[in-house]
């Protein structure tokens, strides 16, 4: 899982610094949601391996601990879709119109 996001962080990289002119944001803004999915999506499969090896073991026995690990899961999922959708069809602001004729041709 870690291979696959930080190949995914490369590639959103990589390709905001082929936009020259674009401001920071619009270069840089959806390499910076997988970023921050990246970071969240590997909460949930760290403290496996931290209870695991004993060494974070009240977290997981806690009910609002695994509730944080799973909101960060949940959240990562959320802002890794949301900077896919904004790379794919730029911008922040997404018409669905435009995310509609694009997956739903007729």
């Amino acid at each position: 899982m870690l291979t696959v996001l930080s190949n995914l962080v490369q590639y959103y990289v990589c390709r905001a610094s082929q936009k020259i002119a674009a401001p920071f944001w619009e270069r840089y803004g959806p390499a910076l949601c997988i970023v921050t999915a990246a970071i969240l999506l590997m909460v949930h499969p760290t403290s496996f391996l931290l209870k695991d090896f004993r060494f974070w073991v009240p977290t997981c026995k806690d009910k609002w601990g695994m509730r944080a690990i799973y909101s960060c899961t949940y959240t990562g999922f959320v802002s890794l879709a949301y900077g896919t959708i904004w790379a794919a069809f730029g911008g922040v602001g997404i018409p669905l119109d435009a995310l509609r004729q694009k997956c739903l041709p007729l």
